[in-house]
């Protein structure tokens, strides 16, 4: 396979870190790494907006993609969410409030730039294109086209987590402890300094009892709950809205040529050691009358160009006695090596994430819905306080009112 390395243009490097407002108060930097031709003339920016770390997890399809951009005429710009890779702030939810703002602002910034002609573009994969329809539902003025795969503008309806309004079991276990492993890693030393120390996570407060069933109420039940508060996950209103003017063709949809081709190059590059552990297996205990499913993955360690090591390990497995359903249960372990032996740097993050059955979880310790109605357990109201009297008041949390 050859890989195009001659350009139009000559292409340059550059590390950025771009102001953002930070959530209280002050400016937040985010970490992003920007290639554009060498020309005096200023040219249109293209925004790539995402979590996955620009220095180590994207690396590789980075150097391929965006030097090819750059080389064709277009500013290309890489940039890390708040809280992830070497960008400041600590990381929040898989889609956090904060987001689409801080990506409206670095849209805004690229803008002003000397070398940008004040026009710019997003493009994503998955959770890139997600980010990049969140961000284009603000409007940020610069911002004058999206190009989003394999994404999505209802994550309640057509998500990775639920599929029309349901929650999607499976991977749920897996994707808990992924994120948290990917959200807990630290900066790069190489490219943050002695700034990787800084705390990433911090504690937060559990959940009252009352306060988690109201939001597992409003997050999975059907029509009866949703509306004590709009759905989650949706970029707009199903409200009549302005709608941006469009001409025939403006929405195209195409398969790429030679994906296939590009995958396989990535997969090469960097260099990769692989073990050689089954990946998945099964297991009948009879002893035990147990079934275990057994997956595991390992991504062995990639050496990057500026030397970093990189190595992931996932294991899954899934459990359950014969003729006892609620046995089931499943766990997920993910472990994460970052080394430099150059810098006597050396992490290891490790999550872990349980999933189990018991006899009042069975249905979700939700008592039966009367048809048409609420359950009862939060259709009960206290006369005098105007709240709940089911398990809701009990835990100190009441569901507010809806429309």
């Amino acid at each position: 396979m050859r890989i195009r390395t001659d350009y139009p243009y000559e292409t340059r490097q550059d590390d950025v870190r771009i102001p953002v407002p930070g959530v209280s108060g002050g400016t937040t930097l985010l970490y992003g790494r920007v290639w554009r031709p060498v020309t005096d003339e200023p040219v249109p920016a293209l925004l790539e907006y995402l979590p996955c770390r620009l220095s180590d997890r994207t690396a590789a399809s980075d150097r391929q993609r965006h030097p090819w951009y750059a080389g064709h005429g277009y500013a290309s710009v890489r940039v890390d969410v708040r809280g992830h890779g070497n960008s400041g702030g600590v990381p929040g939810d898989e889609y956090p409030a904060a987001g689409p703002a801080d990506g409206a602002a670095v849209v805004e910034w690229l803008a002003r730039e000397p070398w940008c002609s004040g026009r710019v573009g997003m493009f994503g994969m998955s959770w890139g294109g997600t980010s990049a329809l969140q961000i284009a539902a603000l409007a940020p003025e610069p911002l004058k086209a999206v190009v989003a795969v394999c994404s999505t503008d209802d994550r309640y309806d057509n998500d990775v987590h639920r599929i029309g309004g349901a929650v999607a079991a499976a991977g749920t276990a897996s994707r808990a402890a992924t994120l948290l492993a990917f959200g807990a890693r630290p900066p790069d030393p190489l490219y943050a300094g002695e700034d990787w120390r800084r705390p990433r996570l911090r504690p937060r407060p559990s959940h009252p009892a009352g306060r988690l069933l109201r939001l597992l109420a409003l997050d999975l039940a059907p029509c009866g709950l949703r509306g004590f508060h709009p759905r989650p996950g949706r970029l707009l209103p199903r409200t009549p809205r302005p709608q941006c003017p469009r001409r025939p063709g403006d929405v195209r949809h195409h398969r790429l040529r030679g994906t296939r081709a590009r995958r396989a190059a990535r997969r090469r590059h960097p260099r990769h050691t692989r073990s050689a552990a089954p990946g998945r297996l099964i297991v009948r205990d009879v002893a035990k009358g147990e079934w275990r499913l057994e997956l595991s993955g390992d991504c062995g360690t990639r050496v990057h160009p500026d030397g970093l090591e990189l190595t992931e390990r996932s294991a899954e497995s899934y459990t359950i006695r014969e003729r006892d359903p609620l046995s089931a249960r499943t766990r997920c372990e993910w472990t994460i090596r970052l080394h430099r032996p150059e810098q006597a740097w050396d992490t290891t993050v490790e999550t872990r994430s349980d999933i189990g059955c018991d006899e009042d979880h069975r249905r979700g310790g939700v008592p039966a819905r009367p048809r048409g109605g609420i359950p009862p357990h939060l259709a009960e109201a206290d006369p005098e306080e105007g709240g709940l009297t089911g398990p809701a008041r009990r835990a100190g949390a009441g569901c507010p009112s809806g429309p």
